[in-house]
């Protein structure tokens, strides 16, 4: 076995022991962790640039940068390579679209907090396209 699908492994179990069916993350030392594709990771550091998720029981999703798909292609812990999308602050106006269409790639539910207090939940069509509190109204319109 790998020292890449053994800590997949160990991640599973904690997943398990823990009862957390799904991890989405865009710490290069996580993605690094659960994958074990490594690609420009002190860049990474700036900002959500590449994204993985692993599901409890099931593949192992990762975004990664366009053009360095080829990094993973072989990783034994990766079952599908996707483009990652352009999250960052430096994506200018194309970061609101970008959001939402990877929220809506990979969420079945969104939850809004605002100071630690939970704003509103729903769906990813409901909450970009008929949101019902003001707060919500007010961050998707920034």
């Amino acid at each position: 076995m790998t020292l890449e699908v053994e800590r997949l492994n160990r991640l599973r179990r904690t997943m398990e022991s823990l009862d957390v069916t799904a991890v989405l993350t865009a710490d290069p030392a996580n993605v690094v962790y659960a994958t074990g594709v490594r690609n420009m990771t002190v860049f990474s550091m700036m900002g959500s640039f590449r994204f993985v998720l692993v599901l409890a029981e099931g593949p192992v999703v990762l975004w990664e940068f366009a053009g360095c798909e080829h990094l993973a292609a072989s990783a034994p812990s990766v079952t599908e390579v996707r483009i990652a999308p352009d999250l960052t602050p430096a994506s200018g106006s194309r970061w609101a679209e970008s959001t939402e269409g990877f929220a809506r790639e990979v969420a079945d539910r969104l939850f809004f907090f605002d100071e630690g207090m939970l704003v509103e939940e729903g769906t990813p069509q409901h909450f970009f396209e008929n949101p019902t509190e003001d707060r919500t109204k007010l961050f998707l319109s920034q």
